[in-house]
């Protein structure tokens, strides 16, 4: 019985790990916005946005010091 016990405690250990390793993030684009300015000719500001994009960072360290995108 207590080899069960364990037996069924390291594999539950195993797969709650194994979906915690490699955090992956992805963008909301109901509420995220990829926006830029450009100066033209020095004189004036020009910003736009785009509206399609799909956006994702990945990482295994939850500081995100290993992240790529």
């Amino acid at each position: 019985m207590k080899a069960i016990k364990i037996a069924l405690l390291a594999s539950a250990t195993v797969l709650l790990t194994a979906f915690t390793t490699l955090n992956i993030w992805n963008a909301d684009p109901a509420h995220s916005e990829v926006g830029f300015s450009i100066t033209h000719l020095g004189i004036s500001d020009v910003s736009g946005t785009f509206n399609d994009f799909n956006a994702s960072i990945k990482s295994s360290k939850s500081d995100f010091s290993d992240a790529f995108m």
